[in-house]
């Protein structure tokens, strides 16, 4: 046993035989040097086993290329040239500053024909998008439901009964959040707020218009999961928060948390399955494995909202409303802000 056990560490250092394979020929070994009379039929058998050892790449190597030789010609083998691409100014994704998406709730809204559908149809979209509008004969003026951005206007089109109706009560309005992170931060919320009304003279006329204020104030976060979950949310009294940022910091650092809505979408004509995520979960960067730049973010979430041109884009998918306010009162540019935004 200690011959054999010395043939089989000889064997596994310098021959790299596995074990079983070492046991084998090395009993092959023994039985020849002891004079067996089955030792003929144990050289024959080594000289099988060497010569399969020789034989077996080749023949590996044979079926490979000849996999390799059949398939060369097909589709998905034939390499293909990409190429470059250079994106311009109409390849750039700008996001609404906060006096659009004020300028949304102002704006008059009427019943209007549907430009995707009928013989006079002047635009095109997705294939996915025009199955759910090709039925619907208006649309309401200045809304592009394909490409609706504004998290606090939300009209449905499909209400819309003759030409030119007035389609005001068509549509929802939603209210900006603010609240404190910590209790030493209600100054920060104060003064926060100050700037959006003396910069924005017109929430003071949206609010006569809808009835309600649309920046809210709650006292701290926990007051903000309170009111979204109360029976009466989104009923008279309780308008929907489009979304909310907790504001925090020292006396010298400003600290900022954005809530938005996991399952948020703005055009409800392109609504799909009930809490669908239309927004990537924020622990996970990107997909490392996606085939194509636009996949990185894909929500690949089947039955949900259609969310517009971008939707499979990362920046499309968050709301930058709050980063371009909130940035703005502190004093950054304007190149400053869209490239936070972006990232």
């Amino acid at each position: 046993m200690r011959h054999l056990g010395a043939l089989l560490r000889r064997n596994l250092i310098y021959r790299k035989r596995r074990y079983v394979s070492s046991v084998c020929f090395q009993s092959t070994d023994i039985f020849l040097k002891r004079g067996h009379k089955i030792r003929s039929l144990h050289a024959s058998s080594v000289i099988l086993s060497q010569i399969i050892e020789l034989i077996l790449p080749a023949v590996a190597v044979v079926i490979l290329v000849a996999i390799k030789e059949t398939l060369k010609n097909s589709k998905g083998f034939t390499p293909r040239l990409v190429p470059a691409f250079y994106p311009d100014s109409k390849d750039a994704l700008i996001p609404y500053s906060f006096k659009d998406y004020l300028t949304a709730f102002q704006s008059q809204k009427q019943c209007v024909p549907n430009p995707y559908t009928g013989p006079n149809a002047t635009k095109k979209t997705s294939s996915s998008a025009f199955a759910k509008i090709q039925n619907i004969e208006y649309s309401i003026s200045g809304i592009d439901v394909t490409k609706w951005a504004v998290p606090f206007v939300k009209c449905d089109s499909r209400q819309c009964k003759t030409l030119g109706e007035n389609a005001t009560s068509y549509c929802t309005y939603h209210v900006l959040g603010v609240a404190p992170s910590t209790a030493n931060s209600t100054s920060k919320v104060n003064s926060f707020v100050s700037y959006i009304r003396s910069t924005y003279p017109q929430i003071a006329a949206i609010k006569s218009q809808t009835g309600f204020d649309i920046i809210k104030v709650f006292g701290s976060s926990s007051e903000i999961d309170q009111y979204v979950t109360n029976s009466q949310y989104d009923k008279p009294g309780y308008p929907k928060i489009a979304v909310a940022v907790l504001l925090g910091g020292s006396d010298k650092s400003f600290e900022y948390v954005i809530r938005t809505n996991s399952t948020n979408y703005n055009s409800k004509e392109l609504s799909g399955r009930p809490t669908a995520q239309t927004q990537p979960s924020t622990s996970i960067l990107f997909d490392s494995f996606a085939k194509r730049a636009q996949d990185v973010c894909d929500l690949t979430d089947d039955g949900g909202p259609i969310l517009g041109t971008y939707q499979r884009y990362c920046n499309a998918q968050y709301m930058c409303v709050v980063i371009v306010l909130y940035k703005s009162y502190l004093g950054y540019t304007c190149q400053q802000i869209y490239f936070s935004c972006m990232l």
